[in-house]
């Protein structure tokens, strides 16, 4: 038996304000979505996330992500680094 609290089919009537606002109430469980409108006037909410440029950068390099995964699927290749002292910055008070 299906429980129908949960299935797709269930509808929840979403009214526009003034604004063209609407609530998504508690159909929304994320933060962000995409939105897109298809031809027939269905709207599509994906849910998102926002990362840095830099980060997509990266991401996109698939090469150095598959390394970087792959090493931290080895941990015995792990070297110990050397630790710096502690940076000292000048007291304007001295």
């Amino acid at each position: 038996m299906v429980d129908a609290e949960n299935t797709a089919a269930d509808a929840v009537l979403i009214e526009l304000d003034e604004r063209r606002r609407a609530s998504l109430g508690r159909l929304g469980r994320h933060n962000r979505y995409l939105a897109r409108e298809e031809p027939d006037g269905t709207l599509i909410f994906e849910p998102a996330v926002v990362i840095s440029e830099l980060e997509a950068r990266f991401l996109a390099n698939r090469e150095l992500v598959a390394r970087i995964e792959d090493d931290r699927g080895h941990p015995e290749r792990l070297r110990p680094r050397r630790r710096r002292s502690p940076r000292v910055v000048n007291d304007p008070t001295d």
